[in-house]
């Protein structure tokens, strides 16, 4: 059985950077977690991405990609608890790809030693 590699986003109006990374990373992931909102305590009224981050996710992503938008706003630690658990509950046996909305994989393959 080979692992899969799950890619774990958090994201908020990240539509100029967001598309960039997962281009960089869509072909080398079988599937990517996108938690959109914004952390508690930013000065902002929008609780949710308005910018067209969601749809960029949903365009490249297709059918790799899932959306996930927290109920309430969560501290940047809960936000990245509430996508590690769920990848630990549907993808047990996979690995967890962390990932900023504006980091960009260069030269990567699809090889494992």
């Amino acid at each position: 059985m080979s692992r899969k590699i799950i890619a774990c986003y958090l994201a908020y109006n990240a539509d100029d950077v967001i598309e960039q990374s997962l281009n960089s990373i869509i072909d080398l992931v079988d599937f990517v977690i996108s938690v959109d909102g914004a952390f508690l305590g930013m000065p902002v009224t929008d609780d949710y991405s308005t910018d067209g981050t969601q749809d960029i996710v949903k365009r490249i992503g297709g059918r790799k990609c899932r959306i996930i938008f927290p109920s309430k706003r969560l501290s940047e630690v809960q936000s990245r608890n509430v996508y590690t658990h769920l990848v630990l509950e549907q993808f047990p046996d996979d690995w967890l790809f962390r990932i900023d909305s504006d980091e960009v994989l260069q030269n990567a393959q699809n090889e494992f030693a």
